[in-house]
């Protein structure tokens, strides 16, 4: 219990510094909101009345602790450009980036844990060589490229799915659900090699231990032995990796949103940095770190959990 209270504390801390960086970041680029509102147009006595209403000729540190207050309450304030509340922005879209996320880390462990089983079930045999071979490719391929060839071919050629026709879950479940397999398969390809390489190595090094031989002594099958056995201890640094993984597909959603156009927190974000939408940048910002954060502190306590070990050491 003292090692998860540790981590949720660093991971606190964490959190406010990134905010900490975030704000500082944008508010020392060059440039004015207000200006950006008014335009060319604006006479000196609006814009010092917007920046006023803005809050944006206030001290940075007071703005800094006003913008954090406002993460906790709910009360940041509105978008620049789309004249909106940003946490009902945010709330909009958050649902269509959960859901590919989510998608995308299902297809993951559907990918990758099947593929490093029958990959170490013999090694350097047949199977773990065109694996092997996968996720070679699958690693050095970006998600982006990835997402342009299943337009191309899936869409295009295919005829399995309109790209560009996004179809709401508020309008069908379903539909929405349909259209964002393709990119979450997009983004789960590299993460699923990944994942596979890492956990093919591990199950080859649990293969060859003390207890595997003696279950083998005992007359037990070698799927039994990798899948009751050497799974379990092999799975440490697959959920490492996991960790990692989870991090890069919320934020690798970013570039696959604007390739599927698909309406998102990512292509908000995109959309907010070229308008220099600060207050709304700042938050996504904010919200893409904190999840890349607190899912590498679960898997350290997952891990903790997993490893009675670890957290003895």
């Amino acid at each position: 219990m003292k090692a998860i209270l540790k981590r949720i504390g660093i991971t606190v801390l964490t959190l406010l510094l990134v905010s900490l960086l975030a704000f500082t970041a944008f508010h020392i680029l060059p440039g004015d909101p207000a200006s950006l509102i008014l335009g060319t147009e604006g006479t000196p006595e609006q814009l010092e009345a917007l920046r006023e209403e803005l809050g944006v000729n206030r001290p940075l540190w007071q703005q800094y602790f006003s913008w954090i207050s406002g993460l906790f309450t709910g009360q940041l304030g509105n978008s620049i450009r789309y004249h909106t509340p940003i946490t009902a922005l945010i709330a909009d879209r958050l649902p269509i980036t959960f859901t590919l996320s989510v998608l995308a880390i299902i297809l993951v462990l559907i990918i990758s844990f099947p593929l490093a089983l029958l990959a170490a079930r013999k090694e350097n045999g047949i199977i773990d060589k065109v694996v092997s071979a996968g996720n070679i490719l699958g690693m050095s391929t970006p998600d982006f490229f990835t997402g342009i060839v299943f337009i191309w071919l899936f869409g295009l050629v295919l005829k399995w799915f309109t790209p560009g026709k996004y179809i709401g879950y508020q309008e069908n479940i379903g539909e929405f659900v349909q259209y964002l397999i393709f990119p979450a398969l997009a983004i789960a390809i590299p993460a699923s090699a990944m994942v596979t390489h890492f956990l093919r190595s591990s199950l080859i090094q649990e293969l060859q231990a003390d207890y595997v031989r003696t279950a083998y002594s005992r007359g037990a099958s070698k799927g039994w032995v990798l899948t009751r056995h050497a799974l379990k201890n092999a799975m440490l640094p697959a959920v490492t990796m996991l960790g990692i993984i989870v991090g890069s597909v919320f934020s690798g959603s970013i570039i696959i949103e604007k390739v599927f156009t698909i309406p998102g927190v990512g292509q908000l974000l995109i959309s907010s940095i070229t308008s220099r939408d600060l207050p709304l940048v700042q938050t996504l910002v904010v919200y893409i770190a904190g999840i890349v954060v607190i899912a590498n502190s679960l898997v350290d306590i997952v891990i903790q959990i997993i490893d009675p070990r670890i957290r003895i050491k």
